[in-house]
């Protein structure tokens, strides 16, 4: 990881040391969300249940040769989980590990159930290639860099009165640090000399880990007896479509 680095950094030393032309762009707009990162198969581990999403994207390029560039980018994006999908797979774990039989209907109203969303913001550098085309500019561009991750933590609570016991659902521990990966394309259309609007369409991907803690609470002192603790990872793939606005400078 130490070795490509260093030769991204002296591949780029030419532009970062003699950088004159500046681009600064925000941008906002939907993230869809792909592979198992979509799927809301209760059965399986790896699935994220993730739905249509949002992102921001603060990016600056900068470059003084004719083709070539460094882009760089700050993206704040979030996906909200299929609540009918994840409450029932959590509805699934009171039944195998709780009442290790199936919830009647009268017990299906004591669930409460807690939504939540797989969120993150991401720090990104890496080389891009700009393409003219009479008033409009076609980037493609390749970025990694890292990930703060704020993994999504439903939780579904049952409350058994007659035992005096509270079963819950939740994730416990979470990977919090994460590398992404962003290949995107992009067409500015100048509309004057130092502003131009931005369409652009990326693939980005990275990693997420955590854990589900499944336990009883006993109501009279508080006692936490763990039933299950389980590994689980997701892999979050989303295409971005937005559309922004880029200033200018020239030094």
């Amino acid at each position: 990881m130490n070795r490509l680095l260093a030769i991204v950094l002296i591949a780029l030393f030419p532009v970062l040391t003699n950088a004159q032309k500046w681009d600064f762009s925000y941008s906002m707009g939907v993230t869809k969300p792909l592979g198992s990162f979509s799927n809301n198969d209760i059965t399986a581990n790896d699935v994220g249940m993730a739905e249509n999403g949002f992102f921001i994207q603060f990016s600056g390029n900068y470059s003084n040769i004719e083709r070539l560039g460094l882009a760089t980018a700050l993206i704040l994006s979030s996906n909200a989980m299929d609540d009918n999908a994840n409450g029932l797979r959590l509805e699934k774990s009171v039944e195998k590990l709780f009442l290790k039989r199936s919830l009647t209907d009268d017990e299906r109203r004591d669930l409460s159930y807690n939504s939540s969303d797989w969120r993150w913001g991401a720090l990104l550098a890496g080389p891009m290639l700009k393409l003219p085309a009479g008033n409009s500019v076609f980037i493609l561009k390749a970025m990694t860099g890292f990930q703060m991750n704020f993994i999504a933590k439903p939780e579904m609570i049952y409350d058994d009165e007659d035992n005096g016991l509270v079963f819950r659902g939740r994730v416990d521990d979470e990977n919090k640090l994460s590398i992404p990966f962003l290949l995107g394309a992009e067409l500015n259309y100048h509309l004057r000399s130092n502003i131009s609007v931005r369409f652009g369409v990326d693939y980005y991907v990275s990693k997420m880990s955590y854990k589900n803690k499944y336990e009883t609470i006993r109501r009279s002192n508080s006692e936490v007896t763990v039933l299950e603790t389980e590994k689980r990872s997701v892999v979050p793939q989303n295409l971005n479509i937005g559309v922004g606005l880029i200033y200018h400078i020239n030094i």
